[in-house]
């Protein structure tokens, strides 16, 4: 089964009616917002899962635990990506993280965890602790394949917001709880459907800091369904269907979105690969406009997502094309058009280099645009990476980073150089924790 776009929609047994999706019942059934329940939900969701793994066979089990540390110099020109008065720091990252689980011929759970720690010596507001925790866990029955995703980010706008809102300059606290199960059911040896849903809580800790920001707490909640079909052994085509439902109570915005798109996968060869999904959306706003009225508006565009992957001997290119609607920190979602070009190249068994470069235009995915509602971002960033032992390795890197608002005509441009050392816990190390 090939899918082109990640995919949230709920399950329907034989004897339940699908959820009317203009209503609000359904998402405040299936996901309250209080943080204590959506923990309670995640719980008890990994229980369930867990009950039906330990329910079979565990003969072929496969533990692992894969511990990660790494130490991060740098020195960034614009930390902030502001337009005027740009400060210029030195700062270290320091990382932990860890990668666990188990495997087996009918289930997969795997939970990533991880925490940073970053100080910065011109620019001490930006100092934070930050902290990841991921789950992803699959379990197969006969034709059927269940899921059960979830996350749980204690972290801050630096990152988040940069290809959404692009509001970075104040830094902010947040917590991001996320949950999405799923269902996988093969239909023949060709075809399968796919249903899941998804809901995002997100609160950002300060009021105060948030406003200065123009950053605003949301819930999105999204539901999907998709049909894959494989017509040859190197083509398979997919039909998906998303509807979204965004809500920035603060600002009493609401936005429903509704996505439709058809596409297909080749594989030309061994060693080439392409796909291409394109559709259109309609996206229905509820807001209040500068004049303080309540307004809303209705919205229509086009989707796509589309790449190319070419691997030669020692390398790999690949290259994507896509616009698609997200979440964002200011009170709206946002419809972002992105092209991106990753090439990893292996000069020798211990040299590795790497270079990233994306180009994105973000606006507000509704008819009506505001101030610094429509802005272009730039991303380039070579890296050089020595694998000095099996379990040591030592690279350094450049980032440029570029934005530019089209109402004001305001840009900033910063420039970051890093120097990062790298140690991966050997397996022999922990094999008394685990079994590979």
């Amino acid at each position: 089964m090939t899918v082109i776009v990640p995919s949230h929609f709920e399950t329907t047994g034989p004897r339940r009616s699908i959820p009317d999706l203009s209503s609000d019942l359904w998402l405040r059934y299936l996901f309250p917002r209080e943080k204590k329940q959506f923990v309670e939900k995640l719980f008890l969701g990994g229980m369930l899962l867990l009950g039906l793994v330990m329910s079979g066979p565990s003969s072929a089990e496969q533990w692992y635990l894969e511990p990660k540390v790494s130490l991060k110099s740098l020195y960034d020109d614009n930390l902030r990506l502001v337009s005027k008065d740009e400060e210029s720091t030195f700062g270290a990252i320091l990382r932990g993280e860890a990668r666990a689980g188990v495997r087996a011929e009918t289930y997969d759970i795997a939970i990533n965890s991880a925490v940073d720690v970053e100080r910065y010596s011109d620019i001490s507001d930006y100092d934070t602790e930050d902290f990841y925790f991921d789950l992803s866990s699959r379990y197969r029955s006969g034709l059927n394949e269940f899921g059960l995703d979830g996350a749980w980010d204690l972290d801050t706008n630096q990152q988040s917001e940069l290809e959404t809102s692009g509001r970075v300059q104040f830094l902010v606290d947040r917590d991001r709880r996320f949950l999405s199960p799923s269902w996988t059911r093969t239909l023949s040896e060709r075809a399968s459907v796919t249903g899941a849903v998804g809901y995002t809580d997100l609160d950002w800790s300060s009021d105060s800091d948030a406003l200065r920001a123009g950053l605003f707490d949301y819930t999105y909640a999204v539901a999907n369904a998709s049909w894959d079909y494989q017509l040859t052994e190197t083509i398979t085509t997919t039909a998906r269907f998303d509807y979204g439902r965004y809500e920035a109570d603060d600002i009493q915005t609401k936005t429903d979105n509704y996505n439709g798109l058809l596409g297909a996968s080749i594989a030309f060869s061994e060693t080439l690969s392409a796909s291409l999904a394109g559709g259109y959306r309609y996206t229905q706003s509820e807001f209040i406009d500068n004049q303080r009225k309540l307004v809303n508006e209705s919205d229509t565009g086009y989707l796509i997502d589309s790449s190319l992957s070419k691997r030669f001997e020692r390398s790999t290119l690949t290259a994507r094309l896509s616009r698609s609607t997200q979440p964002s920190g200011q009170g709206n979602l946002v419809e972002t058009t992105r092209v991106s070009v990753n090439w990893d190249y292996k000069i020798s068994p211990r040299w590795l280099f790497t270079l990233n470069a994306a180009k994105s235009n973000i606006k507000t995915a509704r008819d009506q645009l505001t101030t610094d509602d429509e802005r272009d971002y730039h991303y380039f960033s070579p890296k050089i990476l020595w694998r000095a032992t099996p379990w040591w390795a030592i690279s350094g890197s450049y980032r440029y980073r570029d934005q530019e608002y089209q109402d004001t005509n305001r840009s900033a441009t910063s420039n970051a150089v890093y120097l990062t050392i790298a140690y991966t816990w050997p397996k022999e190390s922990v094999s008394k924790w685990s079994v590979y």
